[in-house]
């Protein structure tokens, strides 16, 4: 009878592990980006930009154990890149717009997301920045950088807190990326 209920206990911690949600937590990043403004710097520059198609395509998933070690996270990294660009660039710079063929703004800046991991309860991106003055290369440079750690978001908040606390912790670590970018940037063009 004892060995019954181990094999059935057994069993239903077994299935427990196995069967879970998927959650795309990259869903809702810019809502979190409007309700949360950050501090960037203004520059009067017009540039254009665009986005790696690798990086438009990147998909991270990682299970965290403190929220279900059953739920699978999903993150869509290029969406929330671009979330990002779209609502941070034109309060960067003068004017900030998708590179078209056939556009005139001489600065174009291309993004592409390396590495993206969410480990230890922090985002860790890494991401090659290329920019580029009247179609010549100007510079090219990785930058890598972390969020702030959310354990205490995510060990108080379970499930419920893991979409807001990858989505503070993607922002901290965009935002420490573009300010070392825009140091480069005036430096080049100045």
């Amino acid at each position: 009878m004892r060995k019954r209920f181990f094999s059935i206990l057994s069993l239903f911690l077994f299935t427990f592990l196995l069967v879970g949600c998927a959650h795309n937590i990259s869903n809702g990043f810019n809502v979190y980006l409007k309700e949360h403004p950050s501090s960037l710097p203004k520059e009067d520059i017009a540039v254009s930009y665009s986005i790696d198609p690798a990086t438009l395509h990147k998909v991270y998933s990682f299970r965290c154990f403190s929220t279900g070690i059953a739920n699978r996270w999903i993150i869509n990294v290029g969406d929330m890149l671009r979330d990002y660009l779209e609502l941070k660039g034109p309060q960067i710079f003068k004017e900030f717009v998708p590179y078209k063929e056939g556009c005139s703004i001489p600065l174009h800046i291309k993004f592409a997301v390396t590495n993206y991991a969410f480990k230890n309860f922090k985002t860790l991106v890494s991401m090659n920045i290329t920019v580029y003055k009247n179609n010549q290369l100007l510079f090219s440079k990785n930058y890598s950088a972390s969020g702030r750690s959310e354990g205490g978001k995510i060990f108080w908040g379970g499930a419920y807190a893991q979409r807001y606390a990858v989505h503070q912790s993607t922002q901290y670590a965009f935002d420490s990326i573009m300010r070392r970018f825009i140091q480069d940037l005036n430096a080049k063009i100045r």
